[in-house]
């Protein structure tokens, strides 16, 4: 007899494999393009069972969203946390950040290109969400003293390492771990230069 426990546990890991498929057929389709269909057979599924596990495509998506953001999030509280100068918890912030998006591109770009697929309230707690990582950061940055506005900084920090590695993308240009070092190094030396 399966337990309760057995049950979650595999319609957890089901899910998981729903998403990472949805994640799959969104970068290879585009969200527009992509379709149930396409997710359900990459499971060998039919189409009506995935709506077991989930409403709609869009669900798909905005769970994938609030799942990077969470992790975003997750990841501006762990530097704020450190117990280290709040230069070196920016810099560690910073190097994280980067070295996560060279290794989920896929998910990076839908985060930061598809969220306008979402529904209005979705959209909302997105932004919600967004807000909070940005002002974990904003109180950090302030911390260092810099004479720059700490949400502009904030702003930079959070979403400049996705363009990071759209305009040097991976096999070009020097490896994620350098590269991260190096965007780091930039934010952490403009916060310390005094507006002219």
């Amino acid at each position: 007899m399966h337990t309760s426990a057995d049950e979650n546990a595999r319609t957890g890991r089901r899910e998981d494999e729903i998403l990472a498929a949805a994640e799959r057929a969104f970068a290879a389709h585009g969200y527009a393009g992509a379709s149930m269909r396409q997710i359900a057979d990459e499971l060998g599924l039919l189409k009506g069972s995935l709506y077991h596990y989930v409403r709609s495509k869009e669900e798909l998506l905005f769970r994938l969203l609030a799942g990077t953001q969470e992790e975003l999030t997750a990841l501006a509280r762990w530097a704020s946390a450190l117990e280290l100068p709040a230069e070196e918890r920016l810099r560690a912030y910073v190097r994280r950040r980067a070295l996560l998006v060279s290794e989920r591109p896929a998910r990076l770009a839908l985060y930061y290109h598809d969220a306008h697929h979402l529904t209005p309230a979705h959209q909302q707690w997105l932004a919600t969400a967004r807000e909070r990582e940005t002002q974990l950061l904003s109180r950090l940055i302030a911390r260092t003293g810099t004479a720059l506005d700490p949400r502009i900084a904030a702003l930079a920090m959070r979403d400049g390492a996705y363009w990071l590695f759209r305009w040097a993308p991976p096999g070009e240009g020097p490896d994620p771990a350098s590269l991260a070092d190096a965007y780091a190094t930039l934010l952490l030396g403009g916060l310390a230069r005094t507006p002219a």
